[in-house]
């Protein structure tokens, strides 16, 4: 088994990828682009202990250099509660700066685990990109 690290690789739209998790395949991996003046961070994979670190560097990069930021999270198959705990980690830093954060696409289990949590009353959701 691998150790969990993440790789940031530039992408041709200009935008980076992040990818981390163990050899196996439990990854959980980011692309951003900018859409209409919003930094999009799409997640696919799981949001589990293994990537919540370089989920919530990923989205907490993009709202300090960005004044609109969404997570796409239509990819995201499985969140726990560290997942949870890293967006909502970006959402206060986004509050700190004045940023709008949002999160949109969740599948139907990360939709109940954002409802079971409670971060559905808290969070900005939407069922497609704001953008």
């Amino acid at each position: 088994m691998g150790e969990a690290s993440a790789i940031p690789l530039k992408t041709a739209a200009g935008g980076y990828r992040h990818e981390t998790g163990k050899a196996e395949g439990n990854l959980i991996q980011m692309t951003e682009e900018t859409r209409n003046g919003w930094r999009v961070v799409t997640v696919t994979g799981r949001a589990d202990s293994e990537g919540a670190d370089a989920l919530e560097t990923a989205l907490r990069t993009a709202v300090e250099g960005n004044d609109k930021v969404v997570a796409d999270f239509k990819g995201l198959n499985y969140i726990s509660s560290a997942g949870l705990r890293s967006v909502l980690q970006a959402a206060r830093a986004a509050q700190t700066r004045g940023s709008e954060f949002a999160v949109c696409g969740l599948t139907e289990f990360v939709r109940k685990v954002f409802d079971t949590s409670g971060l559905n009353q808290i969070l900005h959701i939407h069922g497609e990109l704001p953008c």
